[in-house]
């Protein structure tokens, strides 16, 4: 994604941002590291918005297009890490 998506998700209030980052190229074109960037540059310090990394979403991409619905609750729980910065997840997405 580009880096304007952050404004989208500013003004649209947005308070999560889940996608399939397993795909992304992990370095430009110089070597410096990329992971996502600069969205979680973005998103996270200005937006305090968090971020689901390489969530798996074929599984409920493919339930949505069975139901013909696009919307759901989806229910995420991190893991209380004191003075952490991440955490592994569990997403639940009810239809």
């Amino acid at each position: 994604m580009h880096a304007s998506c952050a404004e989208f998700f500013h003004a649209t209030d947005a308070s999560l941002l889940v996608w399939d980052l397993m795909d992304a190229p992990m370095h430009d074109a110089d070597g410096s590291v990329l992971m996502g960037a600069p969205l979680h540059r973005l998103t996270i310090p200005y937006l305090g918005m968090p971020l689901l990394d390489n969530a798996q979403l074929e599984d409920i991409a493919q339930a949505c297009a069975e139901a013909r619905r696009w919307e759901f609750m989806l229910v995420v729980a991190p893991l209380v890490v004191p003075r952490g910065t991440g955490s592994p997840v569990n997403p639940i997405a009810v239809l």
